[in-house]
């Protein structure tokens, strides 16, 4: 949606940065007859602030703030990419009601921890430092179990010692924890696995169904397996759920995944349209300096 709402904004805005180029040079020579004292630096100075003072008010419905909320407005929840009976896509959900969609929520960035700013970017980090060297596949087979060794919840509570938090309780519910560690490991295996190698000239292209397949039903086992080692049995709560299962995993995966899919794609026509802008600008240039336009 925001990549939608950038390319209709870059597109007005490029109309009417057009359209003021024309006034400016429209306005020039009848402005100079009337305002013979001003020299020409100080009359395009005078028709820009002018043009520029219209604008202000007429951009305001175009503005990317407007344009995200009337793109908004206009979509509406497919159903037939929802599971039944609940309706899992909700930014509002909530993880007493409908934990699923509240971790689908934190997993598309529509949602946050109920937690300081300050804290979610200590929790953040900890989960990384922790599952990174594991995703990044730099931790060999056979230090596994030594790396992985007590509770992540024990770890943070270390660190959280070793912190400048240390002093003040520990107000990260393992709740919280679980949650942040579910969605790290979402959003990075899908960033690292949802793509094939790079190809020159075309980058990384989105996995095939089967391999697509193939990689989520790992994910969901995988997750639930670490879940299993790194939080004690009560600790593995979720909202309603007495633990986040395989399915559970694999449904925030793939709506995860094709937001990823759809985002390069829309990022991939904005490259193409700036690049083909850039060459009919250039060309235009050309034809300037050599006295053609």
């Amino acid at each position: 949606m925001r990549a939608h709402a950038l390319t209709v904004h870059r597109t007005l805005k490029g109309a009417m940065d057009d359209v003021e180029r024309q006034f400016r040079e429209g306005m020039k020579p009848l402005l100079a007859g009337k305002l013979p004292a001003l020299d020409e630096t100080s009359l395009i100075a005078l028709i820009t602030a002018c043009i520029k003072a219209f604008r202000i008010g007429f951009d305001r419905p175009w503005a990317i703030a407007a344009l995200e909320k009337q793109l908004e407005g206009s979509m509406s929840p497919d159903p037939a990419s929802q599971p039944e009976p609940s309706r899992l896509v909700r930014c509002s959900s909530s993880i007493t009601t409908d934990p699923v969609g509240y971790l689908l929520g934190l997993v598309l960035g529509s949602a946050e921890l109920p937690v300081r700013e300050e804290i979610r970017a200590f929790l953040a980090s900890q989960v990384a430092f922790y599952l990174d060297p594991f995703i990044d596949g730099e931790v060999p087979a056979s230090q596994y179990l030594g790396r992985s060794s007590g509770t992540f919840m024990a770890r943070l509570e270390a660190a959280w010692a070793a912190s400048e938090f240390a002093g003040s309780p520990m107000d990260i519910t393992p709740e919280a924890a679980l949650a942040q560690y579910a969605t790290h490991v979402i959003c990075k295996m899908n960033a690292c696995f949802g793509f094939g190698a790079h190809q020159p000239g075309l980058g990384r292209q989105p996995a095939t169904d089967g391999e697509s397949n193939r990689y989520f039903e790992q994910l969901g086992k995988a997750l639930v397996s670490a879940i299993a080692r790194d939080f004690d049995e009560a600790d593995r709560k979720f909202g309603s759920l007495k633990a986040l299962e395989s399915g559970h995993i694999v449904h925030v995966g793939r709506v995860h995944l094709s937001g990823l899919v759809l985002y390069q794609s829309e990022l991939g026509n904005a490259l193409a349209n700036a690049n083909r802008e850039g060459e009919e600008a250039r060309r235009e240039e050309r034809m300037r300096i050599w006295g053609y336009a």
